[in-house]
């Protein structure tokens, strides 16, 4: 699939060409990693760097990735995960550098496992519920400042539809770090309100008329756009409909708002009459079926030029309030 192959495809510290807008918009590696994959024979150099950034014992990778199991496969994957985490336990300090370590929220994983994709039952139960749960366990160890926080199942359990347990856990590092994911997952509230603020005002310029109907019933972009943008809206869409929207965000980061714009265009007879309680029941709980030739012709005919972009960007950054509301 596209955006797994331009997910897993990046190497530690590799820097940016300006030149290339491809290059820009796909997802870089954060430093300390390698996209490592079992059948690399590099993965010693990517566990090395793990080990430098987090402490994390490469040799327990090492012995883990090769013993007895053929390179390449999830029980492999998922075996260099749990050596790697297992062998650190869970650190006792309350504090990350400043911050209070959110370590105890790993607790929280079990509960959100079975209502993740509950269409996808090998993600409830079995091996497939493992790898889920080693994947969100080794992050929140990895990041015990960041922790688990909900959602973060759902973009793990789409990235092992395409990839490999490890491989799954390097590209949804890289996600959260060089997207807008963290700003939610910290709840940094002024960045959270200048992407719903960029939202509101591409959905003003595209569709002012369901703007001003949103203005009189009181509804808000916060009310919805969070748990859109927070799950790449791999929970409000179908699954299949949601694979293809990510392969357009790793091509181009804004088609995260144009994605929602895209639904209130394709459902606009729901957001054109009625009450605020009937917009806000029709907008948090979409249908499960979609025509999905039309929603993409919703999606794609949603057009702002550059220079106007860059322009909302801006004014978005600057208006943006350090409170909800």
């Amino acid at each position: 699939d596209d955006h797994s192959a331009a997910a897993a495809d990046n190497t530690p510290g590799k820097q940016s060409s300006p030149s290339s807008e491809a290059e820009d918009n796909a997802v870089a590696s954060p430093r300390p990693f390698s996209p490592v994959t079992g059948d690399n024979p590099s993965h010693a150099d990517g566990a090395s760097q793990l080990e430098d950034s987090q402490g994390i014992d490469s040799r327990a990778i090492e012995s883990s990735a090769t013993r007895g199991t053929a390179p390449g496969k999830a029980t492999s994957s998922t075996s260099r995960l749990e050596a790697s985490t297992s062998s650190q336990g869970h650190r006792p300090s309350p504090r990350v550098g400043d911050q209070v370590s959110k370590e105890h929220t790993a607790s929280l994983i079990q509960l959100d496992l079975r209502r993740t994709f509950p269409q996808l039952q090998f993600y409830h139960e079995g091996p497939e519920h493992d790898n889920l749960h080693v994947v969100l366990d080794t992050y929140v160890q990895y990041r015990p400042d960041i922790g688990y926080v909900q959602g973060m199942t759902y973009l793990a359990a789409l990235l092992l539809l395409y990839m490999d347990c490890y491989t799954a856990f390097v590209c949804l590092v890289n996600m959260f770090n060089n997207y807008h994911f963290m700003s939610f997952f910290q709840m940094d509230v002024r960045e959270m309100n200048v992407h719903l603020l960029i939202f509101d005002m591409m959905l003003k310029d595209q569709l002012p008329h369901v703007h001003d109907r949103f203005l009189e019933s009181g509804m808000r972009a916060e009310f919805f756009c969070i748990e859109w943008f927070v799950t790449l809206y791999s929970k409000s869409l179908p699954l299949d409909i949601a694979a293809r929207i990510w392969d357009l965000f790793f091509m181009d980061s804004d088609y995260l708002y144009y994605v929602g714009l895209g639904i209130i265009k394709y459902f606009i007879r729901q957001f054109t009459d009625g009450t605020f309680e009937d917009m806000f029941e029709f907008i948090t709980h979409l249908p499960k079926t979609i025509d999905d030739v039309g929603f993409f012709n919703a999606v794609l005919s949603l057009e702002v030029s550059k220079s106007k972009l860059k322009v909302i960007k801006s004014e978005a950054r600057r208006l943006a309030p350090d409170k909800f509301g």
